[in-house]
């Protein structure tokens, strides 16, 4: 019961401490990249190691900023460490012009032609011209893509952060 109450209190805390990370006014530029025929919208904060963070089916690239705000209260030089890229999913939020095919995951290999989101995000990391391993966190679906991305590009990947995914 005694390490209940002290999660429950850390949980309490985190949360308040969230509420107020409104307040920190992180610095991101909104960017349009057009990959594969559609244009992904994203955010792009810091510049330092990047870390690309995936949304979850029902969401979009809005819900990662109150963790980067929190991030940033904790640690103001972090932007420096590394630079966070938030995409909006290929038919999610901002990103236009992706058609239904778009929504598989993994690549169809009896339809080579056909997109999916993890071609996509290749594609898309490719357009940034990123060089160095990326870190990717994901949520709920998010999750998913980047594990199905790492079995494809494991040499492009340096961290994964699971964030409530299946």
């Amino acid at each position: 019961m005694k390490l209940f109450f002290k999660y429950f209190f850390i949980l309490i805390n985190l949360c308040c401490t969230l509420s107020y990370s409104n307040y920190i006014n992180a610095e991101y530029l909104e960017k349009t990249i057009s990959v594969d025929n559609g244009d992904i919208k994203y955010y792009q904060i810091g510049t330092g190691d990047p870390v690309l963070m995936l949304h979850g089916m029902f969401a979009n690239k809005e819900q990662w900023l109150d963790l980067v705000k929190y991030l940033i209260m904790i640690n103001p030089n972090i932007t420096k460490e590394f630079q966070f890229i938030i995409p909006d999913l290929a038919g999610y939020g901002g990103s236009t012009n992706y058609p239904i095919k778009v929504y598989k995951l993994d690549v169809d290999y009896s339809n080579k032609n056909s997109l999916n989101k993890v071609e996509i995000i290749h594609d898309f990391i490719e357009k940034l011209d990123i060089k160095s391993q990326i870190n990717i966190a994901g949520n709920s679906m998010g999750g998913l893509i980047m594990t199905l991305y790492t079995m494809h590009y494991p040499k492009q990947v340096k961290s994964l952060a699971y964030i409530g995914s299946p």
